[in-house]
């Protein structure tokens, strides 16, 4: 008898354990599957696993098979199913301890993640990046933990397990290969269907291989173009420009690039981070590639406008929670600073003379200057009456996590 993780618990491994997916195991009998319950001693070892993998062990959702298997436990959340699915589906951590593989994991998603953000978690496991546990604006490289296809096939052979439509649904809206979180907030508002803002473009690969022919070999150093993703009708690179495209030598060969790739016969589109943060700047570049596209303003429904937006703050959600978080501490900082301040004499009050002690007089005079003096915070430096709380959001996100 064992224990079977699962769900937020398998999710949040899958997270955090670089090589788990590609983790290879004999055999597992399927007897200890479904036999496997959390006994006190299934959890502590399951829990002691957790621990020395830094993977939160709070809470831990476990699998089980049938009624009589689950456990009233603390800190132990039972998921039932009568679906057993086959030996390849699990894999053996340590004796007596089991992970639902990558697949099953992703179709038990369904089951507490909303259409948008399993779409979100699809483009992570199929992409070479994986989400902090900890952090949500921060990520680390790894290799991609499953395909498109390898999900379509195992959704479509578990037809009858509930949540299955909802993660094919979900798939068609994924493509794979994306390298950052930001490179899938993009390609997101291409692929979603409209009525949820996105431009339901279908035709696109994303980190697409493009040989450069040899009568090109002359306009760049590149023999091969990886393309963050290409609108195949409309022969369209659309480029997402993360930090490193900011330095001199990167300039220089993203514009041999470009020049390239238009000799090719490519438009290409570029997406900074500052017009991917920016509404109206947004609005520009995504009215650019519907042209291109030759998506019909009256194909669009009439709110379009405003379930673009909702789904690019979606998207972007992790970002401006940040910004608002910092822009709440700088606020907080600030109203520290002039409650100090007011406690204080001000450098031009006259009632400074009143005070007959050098001593104090050069105390208070110091005091009030470093006080009262000009805040040394760009952020702040950079409103003016033009300005929106958002513009110093976003001036605030591109500085301090780009």
């Amino acid at each position: 008898m064992g224990i079977v993780l699962s769900h937020t618990t398998a999710r949040a491994v899958y997270q955090t354990v670089n090589s788990l997916a590609s983790h290879a195991t004999d055999p597992i009998s399927m007897e200890k599957i479904k036999v496997s319950a959390p006994t006190t001693s299934n959890l502590e070892a399951a829990r002691a696993w957790l621990n020395r993998k830094n993977v939160d062990s709070e809470s831990i959702h476990v699998l089980t098979f049938s009624n009589n298997a689950k456990r009233h436990r603390k800190g132990c959340i039972c998921h039932c199913t009568r679906y057993t699915f086959d030996a390849e589906s699990y894999l053996e951590l340590e004796p007596n301890v089991y992970i639902v593989d990558i697949k099953l994991c992703a179709l038990e998603a369904t089951a507490d993640l909303n259409l948008s953000e399993l779409v979100e978690y699809y483009f992570e496991i199929c992409g070479s990046y994986a989400l902090g546990t900890s952090d949500e604006t921060q990520y680390r490289e790894r290799p991609a933990l499953t395909s498109v296809e390898e999900l379509r096939a195992f959704f479509s052979e578990a037809s009858g397990y509930r949540g299955s439509n909802k993660a094919l649904k979900a798939l068609s809206y994924v493509r794979e290969g994306c390298r950052s979180p930001l490179e899938t907030a993009f390609v997101m508002m291409l692929t979603m269907p409209k009525s949820m803002g996105g431009l339901a473009i279908r035709a696109i690969k994303t980190d697409y291989p493009i040989p450069v022919p040899k009568r090109y070999a002359a306009l760049t150093r590149r023999t091969v173009f990886y393309l963050d993703a290409l609108l195949e009708n409309s022969m369209t690179d659309i480029e997402y420009n993360g930090f490193y495209h900011d330095e001199p030598e990167q300039q220089s060969i993203d514009e041999e690039r470009r020049n390239t790739l238009r000799n090719m016969g490519y438009a290409v589109i570029t997406v900074s981070r500052h017009s991917f943060f920016k509404q109206s700047a947004f609005r520009r570049v995504m009215e650019a590639i519907r042209i291109r596209e030759k998506i019909w303003p009256g194909r669009l429904p009439d709110n379009f406008a405003i379930l673009q937006e909702t789904l690019r703050q979606f998207v972007l959600r992790r970002y401006f929670e940040y910004g608002r978080r910092v822009l709440e501490t700088l606020k907080e900082e600030e109203a520290a600073k002039r409650e100090i301040a007011s406690q204080y004499p001000q450098a031009d009050d006259p009632s400074i003379n009143d005070v007959p002690e050098p001593d104090d007089m050069q105390h208070v005079g110091a005091l009030a200057e470093e006080i009262n003096g000009p805040w040394e915070c760009d952020m702040f430096a950079k409103i003016d009456e033009n300005r929106t709380e958002d513009d110093t959001i976003i001036d605030l996100i591109e500085n301090s996590l780009f």
